[in-house]
């Protein structure tokens, strides 16, 4: 058997070596471009998703915003509402007591219908003769 020569290596001088030259093949201006030109739109979808989500974000935020509002602000009206009926309704029974000819002496207990109490008082009932403790 015959032994074939080794094929001759190609040397390569230091002014010809450039880094990561031995592990990839040189690219086209082709390729560069289409590389570059992806590498920007995905970066500016990135940027752009970014953006539109913080917009949109700021923008239902707003609006949730100004519904809670105007929600608080229909049941404070309600609810002044209430209380305007309310006083309302305990003005016409106090009407309704006074304009009632009394049968006792002024200063007779008639029960706690009697007189209306003021707003934000406390009134106790007692049965006649009894002294109110102090």
């Amino acid at each position: 058997m015959s032994q074939q020569p080794a094929p001759p290596r190609r040397r390569i001088s230091l002014r010809s070596w450039r880094p990561g030259s031995l592990l990839t093949p040189p690219r086209s201006l082709r390729t560069r471009l289409v590389v570059g030109v992806l590498g920007l739109v995905l970066v500016m979808a990135a940027v752009m998703s970014a953006f539109s989500t913080v917009s949109l974000r700021h923008t239902l935020m707003a609006r949730t915003d100004s519904q809670l509002m105007a929600a608080a602000q229909r049941a404070a009206d309600k609810r002044h509402d209430l209380t305007q009926e309310a006083r309302k309704a305990s003005d016409e029974a106090a009407q309704e007591g006074a304009d009632k000819p009394g049968d006792q002496p002024d200063g007779a207990d008639e029960g706690p219908a009697a007189a209306p109490a003021r707003r934000g008082s406390l009134r106790a009932s007692t049965p006649p003769g009894s002294r109110p403790a102090r």
